[in-house]
């Protein structure tokens, strides 16, 4: 099974939520990806190029809609990718405090995530 890579992922940024605030875009996107059919890849879902998002050179902050399936994703700008994490209980591990673990190298399933996105 292939990872999943930046071709497989669809970016909407909504026209009316564009906005320059404080000298940086400021978008509403969302990005959308994944059919069971690829894998997660070690550093996250990476996202594609910074112009699908209508930005030109670097992503200065990054918030996530979190969805209620009880996964945490979050932005990684080192790698520019998507991390998902989920608590050690959905992973069938035995732990009292359920930490979160990252998302092993498993099938990703189709996903769609709302993000407010500033840059430049």
């Amino acid at each position: 099974m292939a990872d999943l890579t930046a071709a497989d992922i669809t970016v909407s940024v909504q026209p009316r939520h564009k906005r320059l605030v404080h000298g940086l875009r400021t978008v509403i996107a969302t990005v959308s990806g994944g059919d069971g059919a690829k894998k997660y890849p070690a550093n996250g879902i990476p996202l594609p190029a910074l112009g699908k998002f209508g930005l030109h050179s670097e992503i200065a902050f990054a918030g996530i809609q979190q969805p209620v399936d009880g996964q945490k994703w979050c932005f990684d700008d080192a790698h520019y990718s998507l991390r998902i994490f989920q608590s050690a209980a959905q992973t069938g591990e035995a732990a009292p405090a359920a930490p979160l673990v990252e998302l092993g190298n498993v099938a990703v399933p189709a996903f769609s995530l709302k993000m407010k996105i500033e840059g430049q």
